[in-house]
Parts: C-alpha cells; structure tokens; sequence
C-alpha cells in the first residue's frame, strides 16, 4: 500500500507508486497519525463550551421527560400549581437546574484555572448532580 503524508497525516492511499507517496506493509486509515513508522488515531478534540451546555440541557430535560414533561422548561413553569404533586415536581427541577448549570460553572471555571483537566463529555455527564424529588 502506498500512502501520501501531509505533516505526517495520511491523507491519501493507493495501490499503484506514484511521486510523493511511501510504500507501507501496515494496514492504515486516511486520518492517522505518522511517528517513527507507529501509524495511531487522533486523538479527538475536547468538548466545547457549547457541547458541555447542550449534553447539560439534554440530561435535564430527560429527567423532566422522566416525570412527564416536555422539557425542564415547562416542568418549572407548574411551580405555584394547585396540584400538589406538580408543583413539588416543578420545584424539584427548579433546584435540580440550579445544580446542575452551578455544577458546570464551578468545573469550569476549575478548568480554566488549570485546577483539573478538561473533561470529555462523558466524564461531564457522569460528573453531574443527581436529581432528587
């Protein structure tokens, strides 16, 4: 298999020889990493402010979902409801939501201080307060 390196990425490979391409007997994927003859997987980039707020709306609003609800948003809006029930449910995900984006804060503003490494965003999920009715 000849391959063709771009600052030792394999972006192209082939059969036939041509200029600029190498000759390799390793089974490669467009995309890996070139060092010392080690072809490896990039290793992917970490989450974005962006990602951690959608993966920390996604999981609040599947607890709310959990109870009944659209979203978290409409689950908070019952608070006042006469129905008792709805009401300690609404209050209930107020505090959640309070913990959860309180949470994040604190991670990172923990990060950007270089107090603990960033986290993918699994480790963020997992790393998450608990709901508690």
């Amino acid at each position: 298999m000849f391959i063709l390196l771009k600052d030792h990425v394999v972006i192209q490979k082939q059969t036939l020889a041509q200029k600029g391409f190498i000759w390799t007997d390793k089974d490669v994927v467009c995309g890996q990493i070139e060092k010392d003859g080690v072809f490896t997987d990039p290793t992917p980039p970490l989450p974005t402010q962006d990602q951690y707020m959608a993966k920390a709306q996604s999981v609040m609003d599947a607890q709310a979902q959990s109870l009944g609800y659209d979203s978290i948003f409409t689950g908070i809006s019952y608070i006042g409801d006469p129905f008792k029930r709805f009401n300690d449910e609404a209050v209930a995900l107020r505090a959640y939501r309070s913990n959860v984006w309180q949470h994040s804060n604190n991670l990172m503003a923990q990060v950007l201080a270089g107090e603990v490494s960033q986290p993918t965003l699994e480790e963020y999920e997992e790393g998450l307060p608990g709901f508690t009715l």
